[in-house]
């Protein structure tokens, strides 16, 4: 059994590689009920369609400001790929940015900002 540190982790969005603090990708199935006078009184499903959604957090660079050199501003679009951690392993696809997020901490932090995405197609898991 291999584990990998989370130390290596990167969001990559249109070949811009971020350096994050931590991401989060959720894939959903969502399901269909198909219960009938046949399924002996058990609910019965069948999934139609798989969904993804998400965050990162990333400290600001003036270097990579988030909505204007990066695309990562609401309703943006484009291709990410997030990393996990020191494999070459990765998720990637197409996405759509819900949300960007900016925190300033005055007393004992840098600038950061959140970003949330849904995916919008296939989505390329990770092989062993």
């Amino acid at each position: 059994m291999a584990f990998h540190s989370g130390q290596s982790g990167k969001a990559t969005v249109g070949g811009v590689d971020i350096n994050v603090t931590d991401w989060t990708l959720t894939i959903n199935g969502r399901l269909a009920e198909v219960t009938h006078s046949g399924s002996s009184g058990f609910a019965a499903w069948l999934k139609v369609l798989e969904e993804g959604s998400g965050s990162f957090n990333a400290p600001w660079d003036d270097t990579q400001v988030p909505d204007t050199d990066i695309a990562l501003g609401a309703g943006d679009t484009g291709t990410m790929t997030l990393y996990c951690g020191d494999s070459a392993k990765f998720f990637s696809f197409t996405f759509f940015i819900e949300s960007l997020a900016t925190t300033n901490n005055a007393q004992n932090d840098v600038t950061r900002y959140t970003v949330n995405f849904k995916t919008s197609g296939s989505i390329t898991h990770p092989v062993t």
